[in-house]
C-alpha cells in the first residue's frame, strides 16, 4: 500500500478479463502497465465519452 492507494499486480493470459473489472473502479484506478492496456482503457474511455 502507498499513500496513494493499493498496488495490485495480476497475471492474466489475456487482458480483456481484465477490461470490465478495471473499468468498474472507474477514476479510483490508475493502469501503469502494460502500456498497451493502459491504451485500450483509454479507448474505451474515449467511446464512452462520446456516448455521453
Amino acid at each position: 500500500m502507498n499513500q496513494d492507494g493499493l498496488d495490485v499486480i495480476l497475471r492474466v493470459r489475456h487482458l480483456d478479463e481484465l477490461l470490465q473489472w478495471v473499468l468498474g473502479w472507474g477514476a479510483n484506478v490508475r493502469v501503469v502497465e502494460p502500456e498497451s492496456f493502459r491504451s485500450r482503457i483509454r479507448e474505451e474511455v474515449e467511446k464512452m465519452l462520446k456516448r455521453y
